[in-house]
């Protein structure tokens, strides 16, 4: 019963996240979406999905304050929380999966705009969802398979606002 809850609330927070159009934003809900989704494998027992999901929320948690350092450490920190993550909890060869994901969600988050952020983000879902068939978590497989819709819109309307601001260019009066 509280697995189900927490998914729901996953579930919302995902959403919420897909549709948020600044970067600061996406990574409010990106700390509260990972610290569901933590609680989730966590109480589902998949070891290297809670793991890999602990270092996705203390990554968005660092990543909140990025604008208080200048380099490129908390970056370097984030990765080596999934990394160590990784070697700690590696299962099986589906392990990678949660690996790549966050990897790539990691550094686009770090350097990329909104809309490279829902990008490398859909990837993630992608490969979340082959992790998630894999053990057998299909309660989670609904939510991931709307944050994957919920991405694909916002990254279309994102392509399409970009593409609006460069055919209205302004007019100075």
């Amino acid at each position: 019963m509280l697995l189900n809850i927490i998914q729901i609330f996953s579930f919302i927070a995902v959403i919420i996240c897909s549709l948020c159009k600044t970067k600061k934003n996406i990574l409010i809900w990106v700390f509260i979406a990972n610290l569901s989704n933590f609680a989730v494998m966590l109480l589902a027992n998949e070891t290297d999905g809670w793991a890999g999901s602990l270092a996705t929320t203390l990554r968005a948690l660092l990543f909140l304050n990025k604008d208080r350092v200048k380099t490129n450490t908390l970056l370097y920190i984030s990765i080596l929380l999934h990394v160590t993550a990784f070697a700690i909890s590696y299962q099986d060869i589906y392990s990678c999966c949660i690996l790549c994901a966050t990897l790539s969600v990691c550094i686009s988050q770090w350097f990329g705009t909104p809309l490279q952020i829902k990008v490398f983000a859909l990837i993630g879902v992608l490969l979340w969802m082959i992790y998630t068939i894999h053990v057998g978590l299909y309660l989670d497989l609904p939510k991931r398979i709307v944050e994957g819709i919920f991405l694909l819109i916002a990254i279309t309307k994102l392509k399409l606002d970009k593409r609006k601001q460069k055919e209205s260019p302004l007019i100075d009066s």
